[in-house]
């Protein structure tokens, strides 16, 4: 019961002293503060200033004072017109102020017991910057555009605000120096929180570019008085563009049957040297095709011939091209003979024979665009043709045999010889001769 009683009277010991420690402080001036900004006799300031100063203990408000007369008091002319209360240790001015003017402020702090001045209560000066136009341009970032070799390109363009955030009109330009960059405008005036749009764009010119990075300056300037002056970059990728190899040959010149023939394949792209084939279908009797690309020869054969090409390049790995064609052969005007054997008639054996081979075939072919008349004769008689003459219509063809004959056995042993005579009776157009040679050995 005793250490409580005794605890007690501590606490009411203890509140009688803090009690009477606030006393003492509420008959306490403010203490002494200073301001901290704008800088005393500062130039060149914001006109809209923050106002700052520290802390007055015992102050429970301060009041600020903005004047435009250097008498060291608070007139109803100055520029707050009077002393404005404030709670905190700063004040940012929300009304612009006169460009180029000096003025003078002052803050005092508060309580019941009265007033303390800042510093003092010496007045601070600072004078504010001149009117002046500053150039701004937004947003900060560039324009990057990418594409193919050709175009297009994305994204082809981008949009620039250009705004004079100053207090005075500015003149002003834009500039780049690249044939492939185009700006919506190169410049003008503008009046005080004025702006307009620039649009840079990458144009048509950029679609001759070769491959690569390639990159350009936007200058944006205030030739007024240089404030605010600022760049941008355009950054253009051109990507490069592999072509697929491709046959560029769209068609063949047509052919006459039995006139020498000569064409050339093209293709684009790729690797050289290129290498050809057909992969399907035929060319025409009597052509052929190189794998340089060549189609040559001599046709034989009236007809519309249609074929697939392939073409291979030297890459790794390889590319290949393939193109449907056809070349057209006509038959000679009038009547042409055409005689085809199956091989040289060379025939050999003994004394009475036999003989071998004992005979040879003759295709004779009607080339031309009109029937024709036709015969075959020899000169021997140990020869015989199967068939002497006959008719040909355009186009149509027949087969005649030359055989030895029973009086190849009664020859004597020794070397012959015959000939074999084509004739076109109508136009005398594809005469030809065969030779036919027998080799005769003595018996033993």
């Amino acid at each position: 019961m005793k250490y409580i009683r005794t605890l007690l009277i501590i606490n009411i010991f203890v509140l009688i002293i803090f009690n009477n420690i606030n006393a003492i402080a509420l008959l306490i001036l403010p203490g002494t503060f200073s301001k901290t900004g704008p800088s005393n006799r500062s130039t060149n300031q914001s006109k809209k200033p923050t106002f700052s100063w520290t802390s007055s203990s015992g102050a429970y408000a301060y009041y600020l004072c903005i004047d435009t007369v250097d008498n060291n008091k608070c007139d109803t002319g100055g520029w707050t017109g009077r002393w404005m209360y404030w709670s905190d240790t700063s004040y940012s001015s929300f009304t612009a102020m006169k460009p180029g003017t000096t003025y003078y402020w002052q803050v005092r702090a508060q309580n019941s017991k009265g007033t303390t001045y800042a510093d003092g209560g010496a007045w601070w000066r600072f004078t504010t910057a001149e009117s002046a136009g500053i150039l701004e341009v937004t947003p900060t970032d560039n324009l990057t555009s990418l594409g193919n070799q050709g175009g297009s390109f994305t994204p082809s363009s981008k949009d620039f605000k250009v705004k004079n955030t100053g207090d005075a009109s500015i003149n002003w330009t834009v500039s780049k120096t690249q044939t492939w960059v185009s700006l919506s405008s190169t410049g003008g005036t503008l009046s005080p929180d004025e702006s307009t749009t620039v649009s840079v764009s990458i144009n048509n010119s950029a679609n001759s570019l070769s491959s690569g990075t390639y990159n350009d300056t936007i200058t944006f300037t205030n030739t007024t008085n240089w404030n605010g002056n600022t760049t941008r970059t355009v950054n253009l990728t051109v990507n490069e563009v592999t072509s697929p190899l491709t046959i560029t040959t769209t068609s063949l010149t047509s052919g006459t049957v039995g006139i020498s023939y000569s064409e050339s394949l093209a293709a684009t792209e790729g690797t050289t040297p290129y290498s050809w084939s057909i992969t399907s279908g035929a060319l025409p009797s009597g052509l052929s095709l190189n794998t340089s690309g060549t189609i040559s020869g001599t046709p034989s054969l009236a007809g519309t011939y249609n074929f697939m090409v392939q073409v291979r390049d030297s890459s790794t790995p390889q590319k290949t091209a393939t193109k449907n064609l056809s070349i057209v052969i006509t038959r000679s005007p009038g009547a042409i003979l055409q005689v085809l054997a199956t091989d040289i008639f060379v025939s050999s054996g003994m004394q009475g024979g036999p003989f071998i081979p004992s005979s040879m075939a003759y295709t004779l072919t009607n080339t031309g665009s009109s029937s024709l008349d036709w015969t075959a004769s020899k000169t021997q008689s140990w020869i015989d043709i199967s068939v002497t003459s006959g008719t040909l219509m355009p186009g149509a063809n027949t087969t005649i045999t030359a055989s030895l004959n029973g009086n190849a056995d009664n020859l004597t042993s020794g070397i012959y010889y015959d000939t074999v005579t084509f004739t076109n009776t109508t136009n005398g157009t594809g005469n030809t001769t065969e030779d036919v040679t027998l080799y005769i050995d003595t018996l033993h």
